[in-house]
């Protein structure tokens, strides 16, 4: 796995620091969940973070709404 450093001065320059730390720690997590063969379970409001996700579950009320995997069809 890269290490932090390398992958925060491989970001694009353009973009903001709150967007690239963002992508940073969450393509670090995805990184460490593949290479490791662990779950990480991320509670967010942020719809970007869906692109790292392999299953994505949506909430309204306190109640579970949906779920879909990384395709988008939703788990048996």
């Amino acid at each position: 796995m890269m290490n932090p450093r390398q992958r925060a001065e491989s970001c694009d320059s353009g973009v903001s620091l709150r967007f690239k730390n963002t992508r940073l720690v969450l393509s670090t997590l995805r990184d460490y969940v593949q290479e490791q063969k662990k779950a990480v379970f991320i509670v967010t409001h942020e719809n970007d973070a869906m692109q790292y996700a392999d299953r994505s579950f949506w909430m309204d009320g306190g109640q579970l709404i949906t779920a879909a995997d990384r395709k988008g069809t939703e788990p048996a």
